[in-house]
């Protein structure tokens, strides 16, 4: 059920955000701008946030994700119903969704293996990707119905909100004690702050490649490559 509402408010927003921004500026550039914001942050971030969901606990990110997000949602749509809103806020706001994004993606991959026993994974991916389609679609046909009734300001509020319910539902879960794997001093290593976290070279082009494939941006990259709304 969780992840049946995180991925229908992911495919909310973009819906929601284009409409407001082309409401706000009238510029197609700036809706894909804004847009284009969390994909990036995500790509940069992701790598980080794989090695951090690995060595500490995911149930932990997951809730943290998922109320950033929410918070950077509600203020986006505080920021469209109060009229205070410009193309710098928004885009600040959609990068903080973005870096949400990029710890939550992983950490819920993980998560997985910690919840159903190996025998039913295969079973239970299908089954999440079967929610995942749908969810997509459901909240695309959603935002539009919303945007066209109450406005992008409310549409992202009930989006804002939903990420606030998904982080009660998997704060509930109680999945199997987490392994973590010590770093391996033959891998890659990468520096942050200094400190050192071992990564194999090779990973962070695979999250790139997962994320482009994609799975939580899906919708907003959906969404850029369709004709403008202005044409």
């Amino acid at each position: 059920i969780a992840y049946v509402v995180s991925y229908t408010g992911t495919a909310m927003a973009p819906i929601a955000m284009a409409f407001g921004v082309l409401e706000l500026t009238g510029s197609a550039a700036d809706a894909a701008f804004v847009i284009a914001a969390p994909t990036a942050a995500s790509i940069v971030v992701l790598l980080l946030g794989g090695v951090i969901a690995d060595r500490t606990s995911r149930k932990r990110i997951m809730v943290f994700a998922e109320v950033t997000a929410m918070t950077a949602q509600c203020t986006i749509a505080w920021l469209f119903i109060s009229d205070n809103a410009t193309v710098p806020l928004l885009t600040g706001c959609m990068l903080v969704n973005g870096i949400a994004v990029a710890f939550h993606a992983p950490a819920a991959t993980g998560l997985i293996i910690q919840l159903v026993p190996r025998a039913e994974l295969q079973a239970t991916n299908a089954l999440l990707g079967i929610a995942r389609n749908s969810a997509v679609a459901l909240g695309a046909a959603l935002a539009g119905v919303l945007v066209a009734t109450v406005g992008p300001g409310l549409t992202l509020l009930i989006d804002g909100m939903s990420f606030g319910f998904s982080a009660i539902l998997v704060s509930l879960l109680r999945p199997v004690a987490q392994e973590r794997t010590p770093p391996n001093p033959y891998s890659g290593i990468y520096a942050w702050g200094g400190r050192s976290s071992a990564v194999t070279p090779g990973y962070g082009l695979s999250c790139c490649s997962s994320l482009l494939s994609l799975q939580p941006w899906r919708p907003y990259l959906d969404f850029w490559g369709q004709p403008s709304p202005e044409t």
